[in-house]
């Protein structure tokens, strides 16, 4: 956690938090399973808009894989 962010450089398995930042998967892989709307708590956390859902950057590539049956969500990546 930084500033209330999620940073992954590796692999996590999450299931529900709440914590309230970006999540920012730089390398690897971020495994999940619930997806839900800013504000709700699931596997990617609680954010309020803005919260986004960011893979990778100019030098890595990072990866978001959806585990969970159904769900939605209307927080960008």
């Amino acid at each position: 956690m930084n500033g209330g962010d999620l940073i992954v450089n590796g692999t996590l398995t999450n299931t529900k938090s709440g914590y309230p930042g970006n999540t920012l998967v730089r390398e690897g892989t971020l495994r999940v399973s619930s997806i839900a709307d800013y504000g709700t708590p699931s596997s990617i956390g609680i954010a309020t808009a803005g919260g986004d859902i960011r893979l990778g950057n100019a030098a890595t590539t990072g990866t978001l894989d959806y585990v969970g049956g159904g769900g939605s969500s209307n927080r960008s990546i």
